[in-house]
């Protein structure tokens, strides 16, 4: 005969609340086992022939046993995962262990259904949030480390290409001045071999300037290459330009400077000692002078 047993509220080991309903078969004793039911016979006959006193009495083993099962294990022990199966095996071994002593054999037990109080419910859920939010939090940790990872090799690969770039650009007007310079000095022996009046020396001593100007010109640009870089870098990188600016304003203030507060707004009127010019304040006699 089939039954199915509902416990809507039974007590956990740590004290929660929770019901289950719990299903299977179970066999009274038939003639191949006379033995068994001439020794039941006597005290079980009406739980073997009337199925109403039947049920009631596997409804009310098979209450006890899951109250047994339930009570010597946690909340989680009861519903959290496999702990189900756990649960079930153990309510099968504990009901059949019952039944044995009227006879009856237990099987195809299942707990089909674990059923939540309203306050575990919540306690569940809230558990539930709690860990997804903890591992949403973990998440996003590791996704900001791997941005900032990101960020700082990007800003520090601008950096060195900027680097390189001022490099080779120094190293080609390095080159160019020196070629320049060997182009002057060419030139130079050219007229100096060829010089024979004036007009020649002073044609020489043009073309000469005109070269030195270029090669002057040329190593200007070698010279303000890396300036014009640096100037780039500070452009692009307002946080750096801050941090040398704040370098070069401490860099500038030694201990004999001195320093003069006017309200905003108000140059400051210095008057220095000279011929014709009386202080206004002297400081080595007690009183002033007009």
């Amino acid at each position: 005969m089939p039954f199915t047993v509902e416990d809507q509220e039974i007590i956990t080991k740590d004290r929660q609340r929770l019901g289950l309903t719990v299903s299977g078969d179970i066999f009274r004793p038939n003639l191949a086992q006379a033995d068994l039911l001439k020794d039941k016979w006597a005290q079980y006959s009406e739980v073997y022939l009337q199925e109403s006193i039947l049920e009631n009495r596997v409804e009310g083993l098979a209450r006890q046993a899951a109250k047994v099962c339930i009570g010597e294990r946690t909340f989680n022990d009861n519903v959290i995962g496999t702990a189900r199966d756990v649960l079930r095996a153990c309510i099968d071994e504990e009901l059949s262990g019952l039944a044995d002593n009227y006879g009856l054999a237990i099987a195809n037990v299942v707990v089909p259904n674990i059923i939540l109080s309203s306050e575990a419910q919540a306690i569940l859920d809230a558990t539930t949030q709690s860990r997804l939010n903890t591992e949403k939090a973990a998440q996003d940790k590791l996704k900001a480390e791997a941005e900032a990872a990101a960020e700082q090799a990007r800003q520090q690969g601008e950096v060195r290409v900027a680097q390189s770039r001022v490099q080779e650009e120094a190293r080609q007007q390095t080159l160019l001045a020196q070629l320049e310079k060997e182009k002057v000095e060419a030139q130079r022996a050219v007229i100096e071999a060829t010089k024979n009046n004036e007009l020649l020396s002073a044609e020489r001593d043009l073309a000469i300037n005109q070269a030195l100007a270029r090669a002057a010109a040329e190593k200007a640009k070698a010279d303000l290459a890396a300036e014009i870089v640096k100037a780039e870098l500070y452009t692009n990188n307002p946080a750096y330009l801050m941090i040398q600016t704040a370098l070069a304003n401490a860099s500038a203030l030694k201990a004999t400077d001195k320093v003069i507060f006017t309200p905003e707004g108000a140059l400051p009127t210095i008057v220095l000692a000279g011929p014709g010019i009386q202080p206004t304040v002297d400081t080595a006699a007690p009183t002033t002078t007009p």
